[in-house]
């Protein structure tokens, strides 16, 4: 969507310094071609001319800022259509000056940035033709006597000074002929004239010569000068020391496999309701500067560097941190165009979650490289560049956690995929920055003048992460914390240091950084307000009584609460247990007690892989097979399949996943949402490209490289040539009926998990069950539960569609339109149900995440751990007495995968936790079972211990060798590797998702 233009009543606006790079926009419309040339005369001793304004009354031209006649040069007329043509949706800088008087002083000269970005026609809501953002470096530095004044200074801000685009006349003409600003319009010019122009080299060097860079770059700024009249800019002090304190806001942000939701919370004081205070988490697209996503995001990271302009020429003014992204990754929207768009082929430039990754903390060696798939560069460039890559190693650990012998910065990035999620935080944490204290977010809301700082960073997280894996993604929130902090510059003192000191002198402060509440639960507590509030009029005693069960010698103040939540990768189930204190009518609190919770790592994702297999891949094959294809399968296999191919065909694999298949399924379901299992619904018969542009809502468009790709692979097969196969005239048959009923036929790989859930819900003897999670929005899914009859359906609530009302930050006429929000939004009401909302008393508090793990085992290709293959039970892991046995040892035959389960019964879903292995390094271990060749029946015996520092860790303790001549000998702990492995990867790849590998066909 759009960003929210700045009021054009506004006259002044203000900044806050030191909040990074901050954006301000504005809607202008104008035909450009119909816009008068711009008329200009050159000027004694400067190589600037002035643009004249016309006098149609006098037939003349007039000095704009004298209004004296002046004769124009007529060699200089330039073309306003021309400008825009050339200088649209490219960064400029702009002489936002310090004003004086009437005048301007010279300087800042380096610190304003300009881009006009031309929109198609409609999708301006108020009628704009074009959306200008400006970008100012609100850093700000110490006034020094005999340096360039490049950037606003201390004595700026404690003056109070204003600053304004000086674009009259000859108020630009310093700014311009500064060699840095003149060099940068120059390549421009020359860069931009042939492709955009058509002009020829030689037009192009004449052009310069006679100043053309400077006419076309004056018109552009007498435009937003004379059409848009930014305001001045004021720049507000943000120190510890300030007569006004900042104002507190907490952001909670919850990061699925599939997509992220975040939203913040301002604290003011002598405001009673805290949901008063709260907005959506805001992405502004760094690529599309005049496009922001507040809706939940793709979990996907691309490493792509932020650019502002002509870094080379931006250097030269003297300044060379002008403009610096602290961060070196995008998510989002943004990165998820840039992988479908990717050109190279060497290494990998981003992960479709790096959540799925949290477990994998080895070097990644095939390593990291920046996406340009916008830029005209030849090749990626390494994924490492200041502020960010000076603070971290090569395997993308912060240099502050290490030991100073450790403590060397990348130079070839290696970085492990459990790191990215780091780059990720980073990267979120540096956009609510900005936004919290971006001048049309503080316009909102009061005191707008007061600064904001972060004081918590709230991460929810599925009820099924185990422990270990919960310490990572804690881990990786403090580096990210730190890592922007320092790159921020608010970090005092040496960056690779991260002393109690120097984080006491840190402003803004650290914020706090909290892992309390699962995503089903916070769906309860979405739930609960609702209702209490909405319903019951905040007197939780009888909504209670209104929504349990009957039930003999019960007092009524308990309520038992199912949640089953189904989020891209995982689908949960959390039971808790709420009770009200001895309080009467509304003033009670609610107290919760969690009875279970365990979860199964197939969910949303999976079922698209589903539609993928059983809707898309048979359409293919089918038109595979009318082209005249003998072996289709094998065709689709090839291209879209786990088959080994060169490098650059898996990317295009990967490409075809993203921008065709994947985008396909989407649609699919989405149409399968509006489904009315009781009126029905027509089959529709839709060609790929048709379904892509969703009737004209998306962009259709698929790159020429990937459609000649896929003909060209379709042409090497049997019967395959002939005519070019055009995949965007495949026709796919969409069938809302037939996937309903594969949803209560079990024909979905979700339904297991989901049956299995439901027989807990029973036993639980639940009052409700809450249904969250975008897939939910699917009508079999839906009908699924309700056949399963877990409970009556009129105690089922399906959270898509619940009417919340309008405090809701996501709603849509009051409803909860995208239940993915939920468990943001709960988390948000667990935050200001300590004592921040009126009249909901909810005491979060006492959450507590524990352990699900109890049985250790071998598991098998079914997901299984049979009885005979559990090497540990009944663990506890919540108990600080409890010790893993010492005398416990298995057989180890090869690479072995070891899974956990909560309950004892062998038929319930057990997931992955840890993987041994043999040591490349250390080839004792593979050479005592395989290299002798005697055919000896020889195992290893392993034994295991708890590892040092993070919880749940193990290690091994002992490895021995049983049977064979070697019976009885012992080898070093490290002959084999254990390492934490929770990826379920289906069989179609040995350590990576479907949608980073792009292969579907099973």
């Amino acid at each position: 969507m759009l960003a929210d233009v700045t009021r054009r009543s506004e006259e002044e606006i203000t900044l806050i310094m030191r909040t990074g790079i901050q954006f301000v926009d504005f809607g202008l419309t104008l035909d450009a071609r119909r816009e008068s040339p711009g008329r200009f005369a050159r000027v004694a001793e400067s190589p600037v001319p002035v643009r004249l304004e016309a006098d149609p009354v006098r037939d003349t031209t007039l000095h704009p800022r004298s209004r004296l006649p002046m004769q124009d040069h007529p060699e200089l007329e330039t073309s306003v259509g021309d400008s825009f043509a050339l200088l649209s949706d490219t960064w400029l800088p702009v002489p936002f000056l310090r004003q004086q008087a009437t005048t301007f002083v010279q300087g800042p000269a380096n610190w304003a940035r300009a881009r006009l970005f031309p929109l198609e026609p409609g999708q301006d809501r108020d009628g704009y033709t074009h959306r200008l953002v400006l970008a100012f470096d609100t850093n700000v530095t110490e006034e020094r006597l005999g340096t360039a004044y490049l950037a606003p200074t201390l004595g700026d801000v404690e003056g109070g000074v204003r600053f304004a685009l000086a674009w009259q006349g000859e108020d630009p003409a310093w700014f311009m002929a500064q060699r840095w600003v003149s060099g940068w319009l120059e390549q421009e010019f020359s860069d931009g004239a042939t492709p955009r122009l058509r002009l020829s080299r030689e037009d192009i060097e004449a052009g310069i010569k006679a100043g053309l860079h400077y006419t076309h770059y004056l018109n552009i700024i007498s435009l937003i000068g004379s059409l848009v009249r930014p305001p001045r800019i004021k720049i507000l002090s943000n120190r510890s020391d300030d007569v006004l304190p900042s104002i507190p806001v907490d952001m909670v942000l919850d990061v699925g496999n599939s997509r992220t939701c975040g939203i913040l919370i301002e604290d003011h004081p002598q405001q009673a309701n805290g949901l008063k205070l709260s907005y959506t988490l805001e992405l502004r697209d760094l690529g599309r500067a005049h496009q922001v996503y507040t809706d939940p995001f793709e979990s996907r990271l691309e490493f792509a560097e932020a650019s502002f302009g002509r870094v080379d020429q931006s250097v030269l003014s003297g300044r060379n941190d002008a403009f610096l992204w602290p961060t070196l990754a995008r998510v989002g929207p943004e990165a998820a165009r840039l992988a479908a768009r990717r050109k190279g082929s060497e290494g990998s430039t981003g992960l479709s979650s790096p959540k799925r990754y949290l477990w994998d903390d080895e070097r990644y060696e095939s390593g990291w490289r920046f996406n340009d798939a916008f830029n005209r560069s030849e090749t990626e460039p390494l994924a490492t560049a200041a502020p960010f890559g000076n603070l971290i190693n090569e395997e993308g650990k912060a240099l502050f956690t290490l030991l100073p012998e450790e403590q060397i910065q990348v130079f070839v990035p290696h970085y492990s995929r459990s790191a990215l999620m780091t780059f990720m935080l980073a990267e979120v944490l540096v956009q609510a920055l900005v936004q919290m204290n971006s001048t049309g977010q503080r316009l909102k809301m009061s005191h707008a003048n007061l600064p904001r700082r972060l004081r918590s960073v709230i991460l929810t997280v599925p009820p099924s992460m185990p422990r270990p894996e919960q310490q990572i993604f804690h881990d990786a929130l403090e580096q990210a914390v730190g890592l922007v902090w320092r790159s921020m510059g608010w970090f005092p003192g040496d960056p690779d240091t991260n002393t109690q000191e120097q984080k006491d002198a840190c402003w803004p402060a650290l914020p706090e950084q909290r892992i309390q509440w699962d995503e089903a639960t916070c769906a309860q507590a979405v739930w609960l307000y609702s209702e209490t509030v909405n319903n019951f009029g905040g007197r939780p005693e009888d909504f209670f009584h209104v929504m349990r069960k009957p039930r003999a010698d019960d007092p009524g103040r308990r309520l038992r609460v199912a949640t089953i939540d189904i989020g891209g990768g995982t689908t949960d189930l959390v039971v808790t247990d709420y009770t009200l204190d001895d309080g009467r009518g509304g003033n009670v609190y609610i107290l919760p007690e969690q009875r279970f919770r365990d979860g199964f790592k197939i969910a949303g994702d999976d079922i698209v892989l589903d539609v993928i297999r059983k809707v898309i891949l048979p359409a293919f094959e089918q038109a595979l097979k009318d082209h005249g294809v003998v072996t289709p399968a094998v065709v689709l296999s090839r291209l879209a399949g786990n088959e080994a191919v060169p490098v650059p065909d898996q990317v295009k694999r990967q490409q075809l996943t993203l921008q065709v298949l994947y985008p396909l399924a989407l649609q699919v379901l989405k149409r399968c949402e509006a489904y009315d299992p009781v009126v029905g619904a027509d089959v529709q018969s839709l060609t790929v490209a048709e379904l892509l542009a969703d009737g004209g809502k998306s962009d259709p468009s698929v790159p020429q490289d990937l459609l000649g790709w896929f003909a060209a692979g379709v042409a090497r097969a049997e019967g395959g040539g002939g005519l070019p196969f055009n995949f965007l005239a495949v026709r796919l048959v969409v069938d809302p009926g037939r996937l309903h009923r594969l949803f209560l036929s079990g024909g979905m790989e979700i339904c297991k998990p989901v049956q299995a859930l439901c027989e807990l819900v029973y036993a639980y003897d639940c009052d409700i069950l809450l249904l969250s999670g975008r897939p939910s929005r699917l009508p079999g899914v839906q009908a699924l539960f309700r056949s399963l009859l877990a409970l009556p359906p009129d105690r089922l609530v399906v959270l898509h569609g619940y009417r919340t009302g309008t405090w809701y930050p996501f709603h849509r006429n009051a409803r909860i339109d995208d239940p993915k929000t939920t468990a943001a939004v709960g988390a948000m009401l667990c935050v200001l149900g300590q004592g921040r909302i009126p009249g909901f008393f909810f005491r979060s508090n006492v959450f507590r995440l524990y352990s699900t793990v109890r049985h250790v085992g071998l598991m098998d290709s079914n997901r299984l751990i049979k009885d005979e293959d559990i090497y540990y039970r009944d663990i506890d892991w919540d108990n600080p007495d409890y010790q893993l046995p010492e005398d416990v040892s298995f057989e180890i035959r090869g690479r072995t995968l070891l899974g956990f389960r909560q309950l004892s019964a062998p038929r319930w879903g057990a997931s992955p936790l840890y993987l041994i292995d043999f040591n490349r390094n250390n080839r004792k271990a593979d050479t005592a079972l395989y290299g002798g060749g005697q055919g000896d029946a020889t195992v290893l015996d392993v034994t295991l211990r708890p590892g040092r520092g993070r919880a749940e860790k193990l290690e091994i303790s002992r490895i021995s060798v049983r049977g064979g001549d070697r019976d009885g000998q012992t080898f070093s702990r490290d002959a084999l590797k254990i390492r934490l492995f929770t990826l379920l990867t289906q069989g179609i790849g040995e350590d990576s998702y479907w949608l980073d590998t792009g292969s579907v066909v099973g």
